[in-house]
Parts: C-alpha cells; structure tokens; sequence
C-alpha cells in the first residue's frame, strides 16, 4: 500500500484554543465555515489512517477557498504536494502527477517518476529523474534507479555511463562492477567486462552465475586454463550442479587438448544424466583422436540412442564408415546428419566424395550445389566442381 511520509501541518495554540474552549460569536461565526487550515489538518489526519479518498476531498477543499481565508502560496504548493499523496493512494496516477506538478516542493519529480513508472511509461519517468538528478546530483540511489531504467528500456551506452559515474563514488562496489560488465557484454565489449568481472570477483562476488560467465568468456577467448578454473569454482559454489555444468568443465579440457580428464568430466555427466548424449558424442570423439575406433563408434551409437536427430554423431559416424569403404552405410549416416541439420564443410565434402566413388555423379552435383549453397567461398567445395565440371 503506498503509505509516503507527508508533512502535516500542526493547529495553532489559539484555534486550539477556539475548538477546545469556545469562542465568541465572531469566532463561532469562522467555525460554522472553517478555514483552511482545519481542512488541511484534517485531510492530514485522514491520510495518516489511509482515508485517502477523505484526505483528497479535505484538501481540495483548503486549496478551493478564496481570499481573504485563502492559504498562503508556499502553504499550498505543501498541499498540492499531500494532494498527490492522497492521489497515489488510491492509485490515481494522472491526478497525482497533476498535483505534484502544483506542488513545486524540490524532490516533486521524483514522485512524478514514480507515478510514471506506475502507468508504465518509461522513457517519461527515466527523463524526470535525469532532470531530479540535474538539482540533486549526488543523489545515487536515484541515479541507479535512472541506470537500471535505461537497461530496461535497451539503452546499454547510456546505462554504461551511469554505472561507471557510481563507481567513481562507490568503486568497492562489486554489485557495481558487474552491472558495468553487463552492459560491456551487450555492447559487445567481452574482454572489457571480462576484467570488471574478474575485479567484482576479487572484491567477494561468490555467485556461481558469475564464476560460469566467467568461464565462458574465458572459453571463447581460448584461455582453457583460466576457463577450467571458474568452472570448476561454479561447481563448488553452485547448489544444483547438472550434467550440462559437469560438460562445460569436461568440455573445457577437451579444448585444451587434455583428454583424460575431459573424458572424467564427460563421464561424471553421463552418471548424472544417462541420456545425456553430448557426453557420449565427446566420449566418441576422445577415442577417435586416440585411434580407437570401435570405442568411437560404440560412444557414437550410445548418443544416438539418447537422442537420434544429433547430427554430429551421424556425420562422425559416416565418417568411419567412409575410411572402412562401406560407401552405402556412410551415404545413410551422411544423410542423416543432413536431416538433423548438420552442415558443416567437412560434411558437405564427404558427403560428395562418397558419392562420386560410389558413380552416383548426378546425385553428387545436387549435393556439391547444396553444400556450395552454405558454403559458397570454400576452395574444397569449388575444387570439387571443377572435378566434376571435367
């Protein structure tokens, strides 16, 4: 319930003196119409117990009076101000931006934002506390506010500027530097919001969101060893470990080139997920690299079986069969991992080879347009062709 702190104005000793103790007939005459001030302390009282509905009406009626009862100007604009209190109160939020407009007390802009944000209008609230900030710029908390809005609203380079304005106050601030990083990650700045989340890191950030982005980027810079690292502070500090987050470690290290414990990772998945057909597929490949084919393709057939339409065993699997010469089960498993929407050149220029050694020419230059379709600047896929051509 929107309950603000309102400032209420007090009964001077001698109205008191005139509601508690009578009052001759000039002033019994003020009491049948009561000024101002009454209406006002009353709204007060009304909006102190949630009446705001009573607490509007009282107050427009302080604000209807004319001279020579009328309140004095720096009285009203106070009024005006409760005024919207009581309009926010009930939800009211056009009345209440009307009324604070009146009010003209100094922070009024940052109860019309807060009724702007009410009616959903956004780019309107951001643009009132941009303008509260030009009065108060020390203001941070609003300047957060502004930022995060500006976030909401997909305005990262104006966001960016406001976090990075807050760390020049708050530069301990861990919380801070990661906002920072988000907004570098969707400008596109990945090795900059690498280090702002390495410094939140150091400064305690203990999330295990954080250390798996950490090891994300690290992974797509080519730092295994850093990205490894992360990882495996994810899985300690992360309360529903999967087999996808046992994969990214195992996954790590195969790009690393250190298979065995890749294979530990992948294996750890599997034990966790015994569908889990990446960890076989990555089990597959570790024995080809090593020369075991019958483990490849025994790995290769398991992710199959954990889930069919995955193209990358259907095409590792073609392969072997391509270096066996059993030209039709390649063909088969080529035209599956087409199916599942593999399409790689490798796949593309495999598939062609076999079908040119298998003397299905034609069928070979439908499949050699189709992987020029998707690759159209690979010098293999034109090498080809111009075979072909001859």
């Amino acid at each position: 319930m929107f309950q603000p702190t309102i400032e209420r104005f007090r009964l001077s000793a001698a109205l008191l003196a005139l509601l508690l103790c009578g009052a001759p007939a000039a002033a019994q005459k003020d009491q049948e119409q009561p000024g101002p001030q009454v209406h006002v302390n009353a709204g007060n009282e009304a909006f102190r117990v949630q009446r705001y509905a009573e607490a509007e009406r009282l107050y427009l009626m302080a604000l209807a009076q004319t001279e020579p009862s009328a309140l004095p100007p720096d009285q009203a604009e106070t009024v005006y101000f409760n005024l919207g209190h009581a309009r926010s109160g009930q939800e009211k939020w056009e009345a209440a931006i009307e009324a604070y407009r009146k009010s003209r007390v100094e922070d009024e802009l940052h109860w019309i934002a807060n009724c702007l944000l009410q009616l959903g209008r956004l780019d309107e609230a951001t643009l009132a506390l941009q303008n509260f900030l030009v009065r108060f710029p020390d203001r941070d908390d609003v300047r957060e506010q502004v930022a995060q809005l500006l976030v909401t609203t997909g305005r990262n380079k104006e966001a960016l500027d406001a976090y990075q304005h807050l760390l020049t106050v708050r530069p301990g601030d861990e919380r801070l530097h990661r906002a920072v990083a988000n907004q570098l990650l969707a400008l596109g700045r990945d090795i900059e919001a690498l280090d702002r989340l390495e410094i939140a890191w150091r400064l305690g950030t203990r999330k295990p969101e954080v250390a798996r982005l950490i090891a994300d980027l690290y992974l797509q810079e080519g730092m295994h060893v850093e990205a490894a690292t992360y990882y495996a502070k994810h899985l300690v500090l992360s309360d529903d470990v999967g087999a996808d987050d046992l994969f990214r470690v195992g996954y790590t290290y195969f790009s690393g080139g250190e298979y065995t414990s890749a294979a530990k990772y992948f294996r750890k998945a599997i034990e966790l997920d015994k569908r889990y057909a990446n960890g076989f597929l990555y089990l597959g490949n570790i024995a080809r690299i090593e020369g075991d084919t019958p483990r490849a393709v025994e790995a290769f057939r398991a992710a199959l079986g954990a889930d069919a339409d995955l193209g990358e065993a259907h095409e590792a699997l073609g392969t072997i069969e391509l270096e066996r010469g059993d030209l039709d089960a390649a063909l088969h498993e080529f035209a599956e991992a087409l199916r599942c929407g593999q399409s790689s050149v490798a796949l593309h220029y495999n598939h062609v080879v076999t079908l040119i050694r298998a003397d299905r020419r034609d069928e070979a230059v439908d499949a050699l347009k189709q992987g020029l379709r998707a690759h159209p600047t690979d010098s293999r896929l034109s090498g080809l062709l111009a075979m072909l051509r001859r």
